[in-house]
């Protein structure tokens, strides 16, 4: 098979259900839709947000190799999600006119995550192709990689945009002020327990002090980093022999639908008026 026949394969196994996964999540966002354009500007920047790792895996592959598993669960996950982050952040500057939910920010993160898983596949499928052929162990590496991948991606990544959205909209959390070494230690311990986010948000509460917009960025950056880390942990980590693989199901399970009912939460947009 010539190697165009297999980059075209690699590229609509993985374009199909990248497509099917954007429609889900457009389609739950009902109330005032984000334009098409716009998803798909989102959807490009999370495929240019692979290449940084892919240039890292290139050059750095048989140095990573070395690294122990626990090491790669970590290094791989933060990784990506630093990627993904950064492309969502950098979007945000072209999103000011379409911005009006904090849903939006799911919408939005999503895409870039779709569009990172998109660009892995690709790379993964035509890996796949090359080693195995089409036959069996192909077909279920597309499987697993368009579903649970993809959603893996798309859940973590709607996380971040969660939060990430109720900071560019909210009004209730201060802009960024000047940084200070002892304000860094106090913002790294409030970022590790995700005061802003269990104290306040979550809880439908605004603030009574005022937080940085940094402040809960970097909170929502953890946690997406959080549940990546343990998605690699059940994948690649065996207790007593044991494979943890079925340890994804309720995580991505769970992730999935607490974005879904955030679609449906009344207080979507009233929360961001002062009380």
């Amino acid at each position: 098979m010539s190697p165009i026949f297999l980059w075209t394969l690699a590229f609509v196994c993985s374009a199909l259900p990248a497509l099917g996964w954007i429609l889900l999540w457009r389609h739950k966002d009902q109330q005032d839709p984000e334009p098409k354009k716009m998803i798909l500007m989102a959807f490009i920047f999370g495929i240019f947000s692979a290449f940084p790792f892919f240039l890292i895996r290139h050059f750095w592959g048989d140095a990573l190799q070395g690294i122990e598993i626990w090491g790669s669960v970590f290094v791989f996950a933060i990784a990506e999600e630093f990627s993904k982050a950064f492309a969502v952040v950098r979007l945000g500057k072209h999103l000011k006119i379409h911005f009006n939910q904090m849903v939006d920010g799911i919408v939005y993160a999503t895409a870039v995550g779709l569009g990172f898983a998109f660009a892995e596949n690709i790379l993964y499928f035509f890996i796949s192709i090359s080693t195995f052929g089409i036959g069996e162990t192909f077909w279920e590496v597309v499987i697993f990689r368009s579903i649970g991948t993809m959603l893996a991606h798309s859940v973590f990544s709607g996380i971040f945009g969660f939060f990430w959205g109720y900071a560019f909209v909210s009004r209730h959390i201060t802009p960024l002020h000047n940084f200070s070494v002892s304000r860094f230690w106090k913002v790294l311990q409030e970022s590790v327990r995700f005061h802003i986010i269990f104290s306040h948000i979550l809880q439908a509460r605004p603030s009574t002090r005022g937080h940085e917009k940094s402040d809960l960025v970097r909170e929502a950056f953890l946690l997406a980093c959080i549940f990546h880390v343990l998605f690699n942990i059940a994948l690649q980590i065996s207790v007593f022999g044991y494979t943890l693989t079925v340890g994804i199901v309720p995580l991505l399970m769970g992730g999935f639908l607490f974005l879904s009912h955030r679609f449906l939460q009344k207080q979507n947009i009233d929360i961001f008026h002062p009380v």
